[in-house]
C-alpha cells in the first residue's frame, strides 16, 4: 500500500476511532493531521505541494461552512475534512466530501427505516424552519445526546476515503 493511502487511512480511521469513543475528534489530532498533509506535498510536490495543500485544507471549511452555521454538522467534521483535503488536494477533497454525505444519506436512511423514525424526524425538520422564519435567529438542528439519529460523520467520511484508495474516485 503506498504512503499516501497508509496516511489517509490512518487519519480517517483514528478521527472515527476518536469520534465514536469521546463524540469528538480532538484538535491534537486534526494539527497532526494537517501537518502530515502539509509535509507530504511539499515532499511529493516541492512548492507546488503547499498551494494544493492550502487549497485542499480551506475547501472544505468554506464549502461547508453553512451547515455549520445552522448546526446540522460539527466544526470536527469540517476540521477532518479540511486535514484530507490538505493530503487529496481540492479536486479530490471536493469527491470525498460528495461520497460521504451519499455514505452518510445511506447510513441516516436505513436508521430512519429500521427505527421507523421517518415522520418524527421529517417533523422535527419542519419545526426547525419554523422556528428559524419565526424568530430570525439561527437554531442549532442537532439534537443533543446519544440519540440514535446523530450519527458520528467521521464514519461516512472513513468509508469515502476507504472508497477513494479502493480506486472508486481519485
Amino acid at each position: 500500500m503506498p504512503l499516501y493511502d497508509k496516511l489517509l487511512f490512518s487519519m480517517a480511521f483514528l478521527a472515527a476511532g476518536c469520534d465514536l469513543k469521546m463524540e469528538k475528534i480532538p484538535n491534537e489530532a486534526i494539527c497532526l493531521f494537517w501537518g502530515t498533509g502539509f509535509i507530504y506535498q511539499v515532499l511529493t510536490a516541492g512548492w507546488k505541494g503547499v498551494g494544493s495543500w492550502l487549497l485542499g485544507a480551506m475547501l472544505p471549511a468554506a464549502a461547508l461552512a453553512p451547515l455549520f452555521f445552522f448546526r446540522m454538522t460539527g466544526a470536527g467534521d469540517i476540521k477532518l475534512l479540511s486535514a484530507l483535503g490538505g493530503m487529496m488536494g481540492p479536486q479530490t477533497v471536493l469527491k470525498c466530501i460528495l461520497v460521504s454525505f451519499v455514505a452518510g444519506a445511506f447510513i441516516s436512511a436505513a436508521i430512519l427505516l429500521e427505527t421507523g423514525s421517518l415522520i418524527i424526524r421529517l417533523r422535527h425538520l419542519a419545526g426547525y424552519f419554523q422556528k428559524m422564519f419565526q424568530s430570525k435567529t439561527v437554531v442549532p438542528y442537532y439534537q443533543r445526546g446519544k440519540r440514535l439519529e446523530n450519527i458520528h460523520f467521521s464514519v461516512p467520511v472513513f468509508m469515502a476515503v476507504m472508497l477513494h484508495i479502493g480506486g472508486f474516485y481519485q
